[in-house]
């Protein structure tokens, strides 16, 4: 695997991803070529490509995967520090789980339940439903931070460490902290 958080600073290859794809298309599985190929490959997609911060290549040649879907992870700043990323054999199989998950970047949805597309098992309706409950929590929280911005005159960095600095007492959290600033006096145990 392959993982650059930032695109290089300088061209990485004199090769063009382009170049690269069709070269690895026509080498060898086992040839010692292929990983390097592979780390241009990413290289270059993390250089060449604007909206790209972090390339990663991830190989498993044996499970004959024909699908994949990648699910960004994030923590209390809310900002992605990982991606989940999900391959299948099932191409349909793995369709109503990738409509689900794009149904919860959505904001304009009434709950929940109309994120869930029919043929999910159970374990992909938890996904889902920990995903939108994520972005819930993601909500308030970055909520919070603008509350904290706008009453310190401060930075988001800085409002991000204030809030931070109050999760002191036993029990308490990021996200019961952030909610009783977001609705102060309401029950903070709903927001955990």
């Amino acid at each position: 695997m392959s993982r650059h958080p930032l695109p290089p600073s300088a061209r990485p290859s004199e090769r063009s991803l382009k170049e690269c794809l069709i070269t690895l298309s026509g080498t060898p599985d086992e040839d010692p070529a292929t990983e390097r190929c592979l780390i241009e490959i990413a290289e270059l997609t993390a250089y060449l490509i604007d909206a790209v911060t972090c390339a990663s290549i991830d190989g498993c040649p044996e499970d004959n995967c024909t699908a994949s879907l990648s699910v960004p992870l994030f923590a209390g700043r809310g900002r992605p520090l990982a991606a989940l990323d999900l391959r299948s054999q099932d191409a349909g199989g793995l369709a109503p789980l990738t409509a689900s998950v794009l149904a919860a970047y959505e904001d304009d949805l009434p709950d929940t339940a109309a994120m869930i597309h029919d043929g999910l098992c159970p374990g992909a309706v938890e996904l889902v439903e920990g995903l939108a409950g994520a972005f819930d929590v993601r909500a308030i929280i970055q909520q919070a931070i603008g509350m904290l911005i706008a009453d310190e005159g401060t930075t988001a960095d800085r409002a991000y460490a204030l809030l931070r600095s109050r999760v002191t007492k036993p029990g308490s959290s990021l996200t019961s902290v952030a909610a009783g600033i977001v609705h102060p006096g309401r029950n903070l145990a709903e927001c955990d």
